[in-house]
């Protein structure tokens, strides 16, 4: 038995923050139920908490850093495109992203916003390495094939089918080349995002 797995009294953060990550999937499936959107938990970012419950339980901090690589800027510019899509007052939130309220949309944001930013503040002071990018490798690939076996391209989950509305354009190939995509894009800038976090968060003046 890991003996690693057991909370000292300093490590007991690691265990409510994971018990917060439970509490917060569990809300969000029940709104996916109450508002008939079975197929939303499909998504990657309502996937994640559950992982990063997992991975804050258990202590997994490479998994913890991988989720991040992966999750983090996707967080970031979902939070970012709908506050501007709410600040036109047309509430075209619901239009572009497909909510069927206001405030659906509105709890979407919330969601985004208190999910990969609280991982990032428990574990920015723990190092990565390398081996978290594997991590990150083996979520997206089976979330990406999952999307791919599981949910009709129409609905354009995680974004395989069409990219326009995020960037504005559709990208050719774009279920071709998206684990190639979001390996670059996403899970690189992240992994070194945090490296450069833990390097200033420990320097000694």
């Amino acid at each position: 038995m890991r003996k690693d797995i057991f909370y000292s009294k300093g490590d007991k953060k690691y265990l409510y923050v994971g018990i917060y990550f439970i509490i917060l999937e569990l809300v969000f499936i029940t709104s996916l139920f109450w508002t008939k959107d079975y197929t939303g938990i499909m998504w990657s970012c309502n996937l994640v908490p559950i992982i990063f419950a997992f991975s804050f339980l258990t202590k997994n901090f490479r998994l913890i850093k991988g989720t991040l690589n992966y999750i983090f800027i996707p967080h970031l510019v979902f939070v970012i495109v709908s506050l501007i899509y709410f600040s036109t007052g047309l509430n075209l939130i619901n239009i572009q992203l497909g909510y069927t309220s206001f405030s659906v949309g509105f709890r979407a944001i919330l969601f985004h916003l208190f999910s990969a930013n609280v991982a990032l503040f428990y574990s920015y002071k723990i190092k990565s390495d390398k081996k978290s990018i594997i991590y990150s490798a083996i979520i997206f690939l089976i979330i990406y094939i999952l999307t791919i076996l599981l949910t009709p391209p129409a609905l354009n989950i995680n974004f395989l089918s069409s990219s326009k509305v995020i960037i504005g354009v559709d990208v050719p190939f774009l279920k071709l080349i998206w684990p190639f995509f979001v390996f670059t894009i996403f899970v690189v800038p992240t992994y070194f995002f945090q490296k450069y976090l833990f390097k200033i968060s420990t320097r000694k003046y």
